[in-house]
């Protein structure tokens, strides 16, 4: 492994990072093909604070605590930028946690009646400047990303949801891209792992990656999930 990807392979450290969902509190200089468990780490951190928000404060006072959290977390980035805009600690959930509220909130609106139509309307009106937008943020690429690139992807997610029989949606409801989309997990589980192989050995790496991804979507993946959803009818 050494010889093929320049790099030592993951440490224990590493896979416990990853395990117990803290990999984005660790150095990313870490071993090989961890890193991107970052995003992991931080959705899972997040998963095990919402619910419990919602069971406690209810729907009604979570429609202004996510956006009131969301707004909080960007000016303390804001305030911090010059600290955590670096690949060594710009993962950790204090500085990406709005990415996620800006999705409950407009996740709490859309199940709102009185806020759906609204949100239907200027959804698609806003969809062209909410890429624009999107895009310059992306060619921007800082380390960590402003609070308008969440809500111009939360404001494209709501136009291709709210309007299925627009081309964009259509588009994204092509089959062949709503597969990709339904194994994209493993495959971004796996792909790290292929591109740190060098470039003599990349190409042949990434030819082999598929099988890796679909082998673990469809014995590992798709049998868990199969598991939870019994277990879930069970009880």
């Amino acid at each position: 492994m050494d010889r093929a990807s320049n790099l030592h392979f993951t440490s224990l450290t590493d896979v416990a990072s990853c395990v117990f969902f803290y990999r984005n509190y660790i150095s990313q200089s870490g071993g090989i093909g961890t890193g991107h468990f970052w995003s992991l780490s931080l959705e899972e951190q997040f998963y095990l604070f919402w619910p419990l928000l919602l069971v406690l404060a209810g729907k009604r006072r979570c429609l202004f605590l996510a956006p009131l959290g969301a707004l909080a977390v960007s000016a303390f980035r804001l305030a911090h930028w010059e600290h955590y805009n670096q690949v060594v600690i710009d993962f950790r959930t204090e500085v990406r946690a709005d990415e996620l509220l800006v999705g409950c909130t407009f996740a709490l609106l859309m199940a709102n009646p009185s806020f759906l139509e609204t949100i239907r309307r200027y959804s698609r009106l806003l969809a062209l400047p909410a890429l624009g937008a999107l895009l310059f943020a992306i060619d921007r690429q800082p380390w960590l990303p402003p609070l308008y690139e969440s809500l111009a992807i939360a404001t494209l997610i709501a136009a291709s949801v709210l309007h299925p029989h627009s081309q964009p949606s259509r588009i994204l409801a092509w089959q062949p891209l709503a597969w990709l989309g339904t194994v994209s997990y493993s495959l971004y589980l796996w792909h790290p792992f292929f591109l740190e192989f060098n470039a003599d050995v990349r190409v042949y790496a990434m030819c082999v990656m598929p099988l890796f991804a679909l082998g673990s979507y469809y014995l590992i993946e798709r049998p868990m999930i199969q598991l939870g959803h019994r277990l879930t009818l069970a009880r």
